[in-house]
């Protein structure tokens, strides 16, 4: 038998065919089960080959007096075939805060859902019960029952001790919304996770440098209608209609945030997919809020992309998606560098006014652009151009053009004469990011351009002098690059003249408030929300973060709490998963002895750790660095701090 997805029409009269058959589902409101005060009316449908089976329930609610109406189920036509049992299994889908959870029901193996670390689904919201509800599956569908939580289960307006649930249906852990859906009968929703919706992003990022195609982003919000009738996101399942199915993805962001990766897509079509979205939810819902970004022309790298699709979205109108090009946003307080940032900051002050190219090092995230422009800002070539590029994501073919030109008629799409970034720059500064990622014949036209201070244009034999301060940055080790092969040592003596080394957040420990403090500024003046601060408990989180995306991930979470913060200050439970799962370390004793004490022991450990690494790798410090989880450039500082040396080789 074939079977077709449910189909899932909301708050407007439709007709749905599907194999020949028809669903309607008619108006109504959605409250929240817990909080009553409005009446909802709601028709569910499961299409399938040959027949339609409609369940209609009408509920009515009033504020402290729930009186459910009678449930009617439309009998099947003769002769229809039965749905297959559901001994098969059924996925089960939560909408919480973090955005979606999923489990797999099998017969026999009950799943306990709460948050706390007895449950077999842990999910980390406030308002669930360490062991909140059990579900189990049956023949004739699954049993949720109440472990004697606090908030309850919810089904249809009304506290529950237990329900029998199938296919298609909603239910309520306190405010976690749960749905069930049947493996093989209806299509769940196609939203991923937040590191697999970056990882896609940044993988297609890398393909569409060859391919020479663009991609969007969009941050799509829904109108307030449509957010109380799909709370906790369930909204944006009805997004599936405007998009292509498994090849567009969404990652829900927060709960009234969606971010929509539309790979291989034009700046027209994007726009065309956009517009759609803004203006296609139902009438009696009204239209929603988008912002859009495009690469290449916005940004070129997936947090800036994000970043310019959610200032969009900031500034869009309902049913008008914001496309304005605006990478990164302004009008917000100035970088904070903390202790341990000092020493790069002195090197770049006495390099200022210098001709010499400086090569920025340091993982993705941390900065470096910003230490680029702000050496750009305060020398005397301020008032002339900053020009950013970023190596890695222009297309191959195109690398030449980017850099330095191309006149009319130079290949097929060059249309117009292009000065290119020397040119653009002339007299200020081009910031090269990701330096690493140059072919080996980008590399040596690069090599003949800083030798000569003069730019050929594609398709022209003129050469064009230029004066440039080329300031440059990667997250590779280019001295292991050119070991390899992959870098040319020319190059690479050109470029490391001054070489500044950005340390990694996890590493400046002084700037994570005061940093957190000034996203969390910015995100309120962005958002026209007004949250005051952190809690203690919530900052103790952050302090404990490794943050593997730097700063760039803290601004991410800062953003992210203050959109989700409910009441004045920010709350564990506004952080990321990734976030919560740290454990904050006790604070030391302040008692002079114990904290030295504490430090001693501190330092003992990491040099043991340090010394079985390099023993593990033969004293190989690169490979050693990688086994530890540190740069080359730490490794080395840290072997230094410890006086941690070689042996001698009668002692290896």
């Amino acid at each position: 038998m074939a079977l077709v997805p449910v189909v899932t029409l909301v708050r407007d009269e439709h007709l749905a065919c599907s194999s020949g058959t028809f669903a309607r589902r008619r108006r109504g409101a959605h409250a929240h089960p817990a909080r009553g005060d409005a009446e909802v009316r709601h028709e569910k449908l499961t299409c399938m080959a040959g027949f339609c089976r409609i369940r209609h329930a009408a509920m009515t609610t009033k504020k402290n007096n729930d009186v459910p109406d009678q449930t009617s189920t439309e009998p099947m036509p003769p002769g229809a075939p039965a749905a297959p049992p559901l001994s098969v299994g059924v996925k089960l889908v939560f909408f919480t805060r973090d955005g979606l959870e999923r489990a797999q029901l099998e017969p026999g193996k009950p799943l306990v859902v709460g948050r706390g670390q007895e449950a077999d689904l842990r999910i980390y919201e406030a308002q669930l019960s360490y062991t909140h509800a059990r579900f189990t599956l049956h023949e004739d569908g699954v049993l949720v029952e109440d472990l004697g939580s606090r908030n309850g289960v919810w089904r249809a307006g009304q506290r529950v001790p237990s329900a029998k649930l199938v296919p298609g249906d909603e239910i309520y852990l306190a405010t976690v919304i749960v749905r069930v859906f049947a493996l093989g009968m209806t299509a769940e929703p196609n939203l991923v996770e937040e590191p697999t919706f970056r990882r896609q992003l940044e993988e297609e990022l890398r393909r569409i440098r060859f391919s020479g195609r663009s991609l969007g982003v969009l941050a799509v919000s829904p109108g307030e209608k449509e957010a109380a009738e799909g709370p906790r996101g369930t909204w944006v399942t009805r997004l599936e209609q405007h998009l292509r199915d498994r090849i567009h993805r969404k990652y829900l962001y927060v709960p009234n945030i969606a971010l929509i990766l539309l790979p291989e897509i034009d700046a027209a079509e994007a726009q065309r997919v956009a517009r759609s979205i803004a203006a296609g939810a139902p009438p009696a819902i009204g239209p929603r809020c988008v912002g859009m970004a495009l690469h290449p022309g916005d940004a070129s790298k997936a947090d800036k992309l994000i970043e310019v699709a959610r200032h969009n979205l900031s500034r869009a109108r309902p049913g008008e998606p914001a496309l304005g090009t605006r990478e990164g946003s302004d009008g917000g307080e100035g970088p904070i560098f903390g202790e341990e940032m000092q020493e790069p900051l002195n090197l770049l002050r006495r390099v200022v006014e210098a001709r010499a190219s400086v090569l920025l090092l340091g993982e993705t995230g941390t900065g470096k652009e910003v230490l680029a422009k702000r050496l750009h800002d305060s020398g005397s070539r301020s008032k002339k151009p900053f020009v950013p590029i970023n190596c890695g994501a222009i297309q191959e073919s195109l690398i030449s053009s980017e850099l330095f030109g191309h006149e009319k008629g130079a290949f097929t799409g060059a249309d117009k004469d292009r000065l290119g970034a020397f040119r653009e720059a002339d007299g200020g500064t081009l910031f090269l990011d990701e330096i690493g990622e140059l072919s080996s014949e980008a590399q040596k036209t690069l090599l003949r351009v800083l030798q000569d201070q003069a730019v050929t244009p594609v398709g022209s034999s003129r050469s064009h002098k230029v004066d440039v301060r080329i300031v440059a940055a990667t997250h590779r080790d280019l001295a292991e690059m050119v070991d390899e092969g992959s870098f040319r040592e020319d190059l690479y003596y050109r470029l490391t003249v001054i070489v500044v080394k950005v340390p990694p957040l996890r590493e400046r420990a002084d700037e994570i408030e005061p940093l957190a403090e000034l996203f969390r500024r910015n995100a309120n003046r962005e958002n026209g929300r007004n949250v005051q601060g952190f809690s203690a408990e919530a900052m103790a989180q952050l302090r404990g973060h490794r943050w593997p995306g730097n700063v760039r991930e803290l601004e991410n979470v800062a953003v992210r709490a203050v959109i989700l913060a409910e009441g004045d200050l920010i709350q564990p439970e506004d952080l990321p998963k990734a976030v919560r799962l740290v454990q904050p370390e006790p604070a030391t004793p302040s008692v002079g002895g114990l904290k030295a004490e504490t430090k001693q022991q501190k330092r003992q450990l990491e040099t043991q750790r340090i010394l079985v690494a390099l023993h593990e790798t033969n004293w190989n410090r690169r490979m050693a660095a990688k086994k530890l989880g540190l740069s080359y450039e730490t490794l080395q500082r840290r072997m230094k701090e410890y006086g941690i040396k070689p042996p001698k080789p009668e002692e290896s």
